[in-house]
């Protein structure tokens, strides 16, 4: 990693705000080897001011006597912090998902006590809608890890795609009982209403922090630094690992993904000493679409921002969409600072950004010169 950044001096040194080591099992590194990576990173960029993050399964933060959280906490940072994929504290739910020996309620309990000890928060991932569960079961979910006070929540309302590798998602008696997509939408706003009303509040499409913490140093940064791009520059290690470089006052804009094996990933860097496999040029069109999809991801976009880097409003630039939108209450543009997700908006996240990006993908795949662009953006989730 050293010898990477090395290689190139505009990286050396720089200030780092988020750093994030995921994904779900990132918990699952021996702790010697994340503290070199640790020291290499400190090596190459400044840490002193970032948010530091380890994600992973409640069971894994606590094995080897707790050796890894002593090693992330000797790492320099301006903050530590740890995110659970805990999903549900069913146990009958666990065990069909593959993860009963990940950690109950007891191991999440533990980890939480850990954390505070060492001047950590916690961040605890819960899905709602999971097929069979009743609105009562997800609400009791939500309290029971309300009674833990992690300082972020994070509620994922379940989606099933095609690859998704887990067994109990190809049972296809156990998906026909998933819930309607207007009773999913019922329950998401009783699960939303719940949390507001036990102190917390939406910072984004899936985060809820608790009210003591929004606005102060030790609130969730990494989100919210990437769903500003026209702010921040993001640079991922690893498999499959996504960057994206975005120019300050215009210019050019670029993404690339890594190869998303670990073999192809090593073979790449001995051979060429990158392992970009996917890179995508952000027209000025795109980086509009990407400045307003991931805005949205924070539940508004203000209107100043969009004007002081383009030099037009938002609502020039896409007005028969945002129409739409605003018809079909996904969209409140009441507001004369910010576009404003409303709840319904929120829920079919999804729908919104996908309507304002339809006529540019659409061109993207569209063939040319007898091949598809080389920007195709349904490749590998660019664009």
């Amino acid at each position: 990693l050293e010898q990477r950044v090395a290689a190139t001096s505009s990286l050396r040194g720089r200030r780092v705000e988020g750093l994030y080591f995921g994904g779900g099992t990132a918990n699952l590194t021996p702790p010697d080897a994340f503290e070199a990576l640790s020291q290499a990173l400190e090596a190459a960029f400044d840490l002193r001011d970032a948010e530091l993050t380890l994600e992973g399964v409640p069971v894994y933060f606590l094995t080897h006597d707790r050796a890894l959280l002593r090693a992330l906490a000797r790492t320099t940072a301006r903050h530590r912090r740890l995110s659970m994929g805990v999903q549900t504290f069913d146990p009958a739910w666990l065990k069909k998902m593959g993860r009963e020996r990940f950690g109950d309620r007891e191991n999440v309990r533990a980890v939480v006590g850990a954390a505070r000890e060492a001047d950590m928060t916690v961040s605890i991932d819960l899905l709602i809608n999971l097929p069979e569960r009743s609105l009562p079961a997800c609400l009791d979910d939500l309290a029971r890890a309300c009674e833990l006070e992690p300082e972020q929540i994070c509620l994922y309302n379940l989606v099933l795609a095609a690859d998704l590798d887990a067994a109990w998602s190809e049972d296809e008696a156990l998906l026909a009982k998933l819930p309607s997509p207007e009773r999913a939408f019922a329950r998401w706003l009783a699960a939303r209403a719940f949390l507001l009303e036990n102190g917390y509040v939406q910072t984004t499409l899936t985060n809820f922090e608790l009210a003591t913490v929004v606005g102060t140093p030790r609130a969730f940064l990494y989100e919210r630094a990437s769903f500003t791009p026209h702010l921040f520059d993001a640079l991922g290690f690893g498999p499959a690992g996504i960057s994206t470089m975005t120019a300050r006052g215009g210019g050019r804009c670029v993404k690339w993904q890594n190869h998303d094996t670990a073999e192809a990933y090593q073979a790449a860097i001995a051979a060429h000493g990158q392992a970009a496999a996917l890179r995508f040029t952000y027209t000025t069109l795109d980086q509009k679409l990407l400045h307003l999809t991931r805005s949205f991801a924070q539940l508004s976009v203000p209107r100043a921002p969009y004007r002081e880097r383009f030099g037009v409003d938002l609502e020039d630039d896409f007005p028969e969409a945002l129409a739409v939108l605003s018809e079909a209450r996904l969209l409140d543009d009441s507001d004369p600072e910010a576009l404003r997700l409303t709840p319904d908006g929120m829920f079919y996240a999804d729908a919104v950004a996908g309507l304002l990006a339809s006529e540019r993908a659409r061109q993207l795949a569209a063939p040319r010169h007898g091949g598809r662009d080389p920007n195709d953006s349904r490749r590998g989730s660019m664009g």
